[in-house]
């Protein structure tokens, strides 16, 4: 049982690291030199702006992280991520995604064994804590926004905006 232990207290570090000191610090980086106009900017209307994948990173922490492993109420809008096209600031979005990085940090600190192998009922999915099938992945995965913010950012440097 010792083994199991250290095992989840590897993976919950590693987790832990990837989200908070790798993830974010690049995606806040990206993200605080940019005016509001660049944040909110959309190539074309069928595309998200960085505002709406900032919003949408937010919400996918939040949901899948932070309250399924606190078993809070849900009350994601996340259409509304998707459909914003100004309203907060880049600094607003920042604080906003701060906050909700903070309370992962807290959550991820007091996760266990059994936190991880429980089910959880998310966005109507029957999902484990563990990764590959669960709620402490589909956090992680949206990696693929913390990588798509700086291209995005390249994209509108090309495009002239701003």
């Amino acid at each position: 049982m010792a083994k199991d232990a250290n095992v989840t207290a590897l993976f919950l570090e590693f987790s832990q690291r990837k989200l908070l000191q790798h993830y974010w610090p690049r995606l806040r980086a990206s993200v605080e030199t940019l005016t509001d106009e660049q944040v909110w900017w959309r190539p074309n209307q069928a595309s998200n702006s960085i505002g709406n994948l900032v919003l949408h990173l937010n919400g996918n922490v939040r949901q899948w992280l932070v309250d399924s492993f606190e078993a809070r109420e849900d009350n994601r809008d996340r259409p509304a991520e998707f459909a914003a096209q100004d309203g907060l600031s880049a600094a607003e979005l920042l604080d906003q995604l701060s906050a909700t990085m903070d309370e992962a940090a807290q959550v991820l600190e007091k996760l266990t064994e059994k936190d991880l192998v429980a089910w959880y009922r998310i966005q109507g999915y029957h999902v484990s804590g563990l990764p590959g099938s669960g709620a402490l992945r589909h956090a992680l995965r949206t990696d693929c926004v913390y990588f798509e913010v700086p291209r995005r950012k390249r994209s509108w440097l090309l495009s002239g905006v701003g």
